[in-house]
């Protein structure tokens, strides 16, 4: 106990260097039910997306429920979730406190480099915080596409991290599916796609930090949400925010708290933490392309009829 309470003193948000503030982007959710053969699936949608109009949360969850209904003409509307503590959690974990993921570098920027330890790096600073059990486990490269994000609507059995050009000017995107009737549901699937089309970087000067985006998109593939009211913000990890030039070195106190509420173990105690401060502005290598950080959460409900929990869902209409 006293060597994990140590260990989470340690970190700390890690400022980049000095500069001018570069681009924010903000985490947008949209929910939306899917029927699949004889599958009733939920799929949950997050994305980092450029803020180059100031829109209301509202207002991008809107664009965004248009981009994955035009998009997905299976799926129908979900209403939103309401978040009100200091960290979220989604309606699905990992029910062996494991998840495996493989690496796709098909499409990767050109001079990006050395993204593999990053991307290990990322999943591994989840591992063990507060004595929660979860672990992500490294399969190795693989060729399996990022399928079951909106666009494939499929599940093909491999957790992939890709690569992939994004709507919306967003950063990543992160998809899982989950069904079944416990609480929270079985997770059965994740997909991460990150847009190769911004300045990644993976050490100064930071531009768009690898990192700390790619620990966020596993946060929520774990089963996490989004820091809520009375959350620190900027300053965990899981802020539905980012701003270009900033970095952290892991999960904050907020986010092991949300952790350990889904996996078990011990409840961190709060330390006193360092706000992350902006750097040099993160310009998209050439016109960034459309990118969504969506989670795309999805609900397999493997049961062939809706269950009760499905067959209460507030459906909106699909115009």
């Amino acid at each position: 106990m006293a060597a994990g309470l140590a260990a989470l003193a340690a970190l700390s948000a890690v400022a980049a260097n000095a500069g001018p503030r570069g681009p924010h982007f903000v985490d947008v959710r949209a929910d939306f039910v899917v029927r699949l053969d004889d599958r009733v699936l939920r799929l949950r949608v997050h994305e980092f997306q450029l803020d180059t109009d100031g829109a209301s949360a509202e207002v991008r969850a809107e664009r965004l429920r248009e981009e994955v209904l035009s998009s997905m003409p299976m799926v129908a509307t979900l209403a939103d979730g309401i978040v009100t503590a200091a960290f979220a959690t989604q309606d699905y974990a990992w029910p062996s406190a494991v998840a495996s993921w493989r690496y796709n570098p098909v499409q990767k920027p050109a001079d990006l480099e050395g993204e593999v330890a990053v991307l290990e790096a990322a999943a591994e600073s989840w591992h063990g915080l507060g004595g929660a059990p979860f672990t992500f486990t490294y399969g190795g490269a693989t060729a399996a596409p990022v399928s079951t994000c909106p666009g494939a609507g499929s599940v093909d059995g491999v957790n992939t991290v890709g690569w992939g050009a994004l709507t919306g000017s967003t950063l990543a995107r992160t998809c899982v599916w989950f069904g079944g009737s416990g609480d929270p549901s079985d997770a059965v699937e994740f997909d991460m796609q990150i847009d190769p089309g911004w300045e990644w970087t993976l050490g100064e000067p930071v531009r768009t930090d690898y990192f700390t985006v790619i620990a966020h998109e596993f946060g929520h593939a774990l089963g996490l949400g989004h820091t809520g009211e009375g959350g620190e913000c900027p300053g965990s990890l899981m802020c539905a925010t980012y701003q270009s030039g900033t970095t952290l070195d892991g999960p904050q106190f907020d986010d092991i708290a949300g952790l350990v509420s889904i996996y078990g173990g011990d409840p961190p105690t709060p330390t006193p933490s360092v706000s992350p401060s902006p750097s040099p502005s993160a310009e998209p290598s050439g016109t960034p392309s459309p990118s969504v950080t969506p989670t795309a959460t999805v609900t397999t409900t493997p049961t062939p009829p809706p269950s009760a929990r499905l067959a209460t869902l507030p459906l909106l209409s699909r115009d």
